[in-house]
Formats: C-alpha cells, sequence, structure tokens
C-alpha cells in the first residue's frame, strides 16, 4: 500500500479548502443574485417616474380621479361651507351631471400634464438634496373655466335644473333684490343668475383652497401641496417614508452595477477553484442556479397580495383623520402595478434561472468528466 506523500496530501487540502471557499461563495451568490433582481425590479418602478406616469394612464385616473373627488369633496365638503341656497342647488348636481361638468372645468390632457410635471419634480427633489419637493397644483384655470367657460355654464343648469319653475313674484322679487330664490328661472334671466351665482361657487372654490392650504388665500391660484400635506396631522410621517425611498433609490443605485460585477467575479472564481471539467462546470452552475432562481420565486408567492394594500396604508394612513377615497385607490392602484410588474419581472429571472439550471443538470449527464482540466494543485505540489 503506498502512503500518500507529504505533497499529495497537501495538495488535497488546498482543493478541499478551495472548495469550501467555494461553497461559500455560492451560498453568496444564491443570496446576491435575488437582491440584484429585485434592485432591478426597484429600478424600473418604484425609483422610475415613467412607472407612475403609465399607471395612471394605465388605469385612466385623469378621468376617474377627478369624479371620485367631487363626489367627496363636493359632497363632504364644500356643501357644508356652502350658504344654505348654494347649498341646496349644488345637491341637485347628480353624478351624471357631475361627469358631464368636471372634464370641462379640469381637461384630461390639462390634469395629466399638472400631475407628471409633480411627478417630475419629485424626482428631481429625490435627486438632490433639498428638504422638501416643490409640488403644487394651479387652481387659476379651473376658476377661470368657471367663470368664464362652459363648465360653469353646465354647472347653473344642472344646480337649477330641478328647480321648480318660478312664479312672477319670484321674479319680480329676483330683479328687485338682485338676489336668488330656490326656484328656476326664465331663460331670459339665466345670465343675471349666473352673474349671481358664479361669484360663490368662486367663493366655495376659495373655501376649498384655504382647507386644503390652511396659509393659502381664498383668492390664490395656486396650491402648495406639500405645505397642505405637512399642515395636516401624519403629513411630516409621510415625508419621511419619501426621504427613505430617496435614500433606498441611491443605494441601490449604487449598488445594483456593484452586485452585477460581483456576481461574475464570484462565479469566475468558482470556477477556477473548484471546477474540474465541463461537467463538474455544468452541475456547479447548474445546481446554483435552480437553487437561486428557486430563492427569487419564493418573495413572488407572499408579497404581491401585500404590496397592493400596503400602497394605500403607504399614502393614506399618515393623513390621518378620513383620507379621501380617490387617495386611497391611488395607493390600490400603484400597489396592483408595482406587485404585477414585480411577478413579471422577477418570475422571468427566477424562473429562467431555475430552466437554465435544470438544462445545465441535464447537460452534465451527456458531458465527460475530464475534458476541461482545472489547475492541478497536487501536481504542482509534487513538482516543485
Amino acid at each position: 500500500m503506498v502512503k500518500p506523500t507529504m505533497s499529495s496530501r497537501l495538495g488535497c487540502l488546498v482543493q478541499e479548502l478551495f472548495r469550501l471557499i467555494a461553497s461559500l461563495l455560492s451560498i453568496a451568490l444564491i443570496v446576491l443574485i435575488p437582491l440584484v433582481v429585485y434592485s432591478a425590479v426597484l429600478e424600473r418602478t418604484l425609483f422610475n417616474p415613467d412607472f407612475y406616469k403609465a399607471a395612471l394612464v394605465r388605469h385612466d385616473a385623469y378621468n376617474r380621479l377627478p369624479l371620485e373627488l367631487v363626489d367627496e369633496v363636493v359632497r363632504r365638503t364644500l356643501t357644508q361651507a356652502a350658504p344654505i341656497g348654494v347649498r341646496s342647488l349644488l345637491n341637485n348636481v347628480s353624478s351624471e351631471d357631475w361627469r358631464i361638468i368636471v372634464p370641462t372645468i379640469a381637461p384630461p390632457a390639462w390634469l395629466r400634464g399638472v400631475i407628471e410635471s409633480n411627478i417630475d419634480a419629485l424626482f428631481v427633489w429625490a435627486a438632490g438634496n433639498a428638504p422638501y419637493p416643490r409640488l403644487s397644483i394651479p387652481v387659476g384655470p379651473v376658476r377661470d373655466r368657471l367663470r368664464t367657460g362652459p363648465g360653469g355654464r353646465q354647472l347653473i343648469s344642472a344646480m337649477l335644473e330641478n328647480q321648480p319653475p318660478c312664479t312672477p313674484q319670484q321674479v319680480q322679487a329676483m330683479l328687485a333684490t338682485n338676489s336668488l330664490a330656490a326656484c328656476a328661472p326664465p331663460a331670459s334671466l339665466l345670465d343675471r343668475v349666473a352673474v349671481l351665482l358664479l361669484p360663490q361657487i368662486d367663493g366655495l372654490v376659495g373655501e376649498i383652497v384655504t382647507a386644503t392650504d390652511s396659509g393659502a388665500s381664498p383668492s390664490a391660484r395656486e396650491v402648495d401641496l406639500v405645505a397642505a400635506i405637512r399642515a395636516r396631522v401624519g403629513g411630516e410621517e409621510l415625508f419621511q417614508r419619501l426621504r427613505s425611498l430617496r435614500t433606498a433609490a441611491g443605494l441601490t443605485r449604487a449598488a445594483l452595477p456593484l452586485g452585477m460585477a460581483t456576481v461574475l467575479l464570484f462565479l469566475g472564481l468558482i470556477h477556477l477553484l473548484a471546477v474540474r471539467s465541463w461537467q463538474g462546470w455544468a452541475q456547479w452552475l447548474g445546481v446554483l442556479l435552480f437553487i437561486t432562481g428557486g430563492v427569487t420565486l419564493i418573495p413572488l408567492l407572499l408579497v404581491p397580495a401585500w404590496l397592493e394594500q400596503s400602497f394605500a396604508e403607504l399614502i393614506a394612513r399618515p393623513l390621518s383623520g378620513r383620507p379621501l377615497l380617490a387617495v386611497i385607490h391611488l395607493g390600490q392602484w400603484l400597489g396592483e402595478d408595482f406587485s404585477a410588474e414585480m411577478v413579471r419581472l422577477a418570475g422571468l429571472a427566477g424562473g429562467g434561472m431555475v430552466l437554465v439550471g435544470l438544462f445545465l443538470l441535464i447537460l452534465s449527464i451527456f458531458l465527460p468528466a475530464g475534458e476541461h482540466e482545472a489547475y492541478d494543485y497536487e501536481e504542482e505540489l509534487e513538482t516543485s
């Protein structure tokens, strides 16, 4: 029986040591690759302004959100602040009427431009160091359309539509006192009624402006969204979360190329340290990709349903009180799109790794061992 020489024992020890290092590197890759995949998902979704713009268009938000806001703001806030006469007239405006009136007051194309400019401003802030973003909603064009556009006339017609016709006495009183009566005036007096009603409606818009931004003037033509959100209880918490997202976005952008480079480096080291044949290379890489793909797919079984709810809470929960239903819906839409995009991208990456891993494992059966020899540490030790 031939006793193993010192050099052979040392060569085996070196080989086992390198295999141990390769195993540790493989475990690191099983953790690192899913992190790189999900970092890429975040870069393409949460940290990409185009994701939010596309989600709003996909869910028809520029037509749906204004109607939901009107249903809540007009019926919950504006009608409570309005004078009794105007309040009762506004209550006559049906949902179908608002569906026609709102697009003339806040056209979807105009609203899309306003919201997308705020999204861009938010990401400009995210790339800088300013404490708060510059976000605003121009109210002036809405007020102008109410005063001089067809939307204002349509609103007045809807307010008066279900009123009983004015009696001659009510018409005389309206002309004498230049005031409104709870009735539908004849067509000849509609212009005079409009002159009386439109300033009151504009005043109610001012009430909404000051209720939204307590520091704004009732005649303001712009609402500072940042000031409005910070003034609410929990508003500062929302900006703290946004700052955390800003930090996470910066870390993700910095870590993504480094992670990819590390993955390639680790794969190269495994190849040099542990693989002694093409068959071994296929087996190592096949097992690694199969396990890594499975680890990548596991979060997809748990996360998407939770995300859809957490997005709504992320936006609405800090704004304590009674969050607007439109805001909750906005969070739900973003959650749905983010979870769908995550399932698509991470699913493709994880499923692709599983399939490639299976292919390599099957291929290794047909590959001859020893065709691609790695560095022989034992032989080198014996000849040195």
